[in-house]
């Protein structure tokens, strides 16, 4: 269900949803509405009729994260399946699966200026993703899971991310 708070009312009811909405991330613009749950599929939804705009399939498991690109041309996403996957909007395709991870991935950003991912893992690690070349390297690990990582939205220090001891 969609709302607008400050009227109390309901926009939408997201039609044929299912099952229950695990996260959800809004395009730059407010254009798109993307959702995700316990399948794998991840949808996206205008925003202007309520209407599904498109969905993918991808991952073998069901989504951790998703997250637009500055630009909202693209959409990350993450999963139990331990990889992380690029899709172009306007295609409405998969351009990209970035695998490094050995466990669960359940936390990622990009960059302000789109040009970088940023994932935490169960598996411990911190890693940085070069979006045009897929390659990546370990910027942190821990003696515990790694569980949520942020880019500083004016770009300070690079990034943030949080973890447990």
């Amino acid at each position: 269900m969609i709302w607008n708070t400050t009227t109390d009312s309901l926009l939408y009811t997201l039609p044929g949803d299912r099952g229950r909405i695990w996260g959800q991330a809004s395009s730059p613009d407010s254009k798109i509405l993307a959702t995700h749950g316990f399948t794998s599929e991840i949808r996206l939804w205008d925003m202007a009729t309520g209407q599904e705009y498109c969905n993918f399939t991808g991952h073998s498991k069901g989504a951790d994260m998703i997250v637009f690109s500055p630009d909202g041309n693209s959409l990350v996403s993450s999963s139990g399946d331990h990889t992380i996957m690029i899709w172009d909007i306007e295609a409405k395709q998969q351009v990209r699966v970035l695998r490094g991870h050995t466990q669960q991935v359940v936390s990622g950003d990009i960059s302000p200026d789109g040009k970088q991912i940023i994932s935490a893992s169960f598996d411990k690690t911190i890693r940085a993703w070069d979006m045009a070349t897929a390659t990546s390297r370990i910027v942190g690990q821990h003696a515990g899971s790694a569980f949520c990582v942020r880019y500083s939205p004016d770009d300070w220090n690079s990034s943030w991310y949080l973890a447990r001891p």
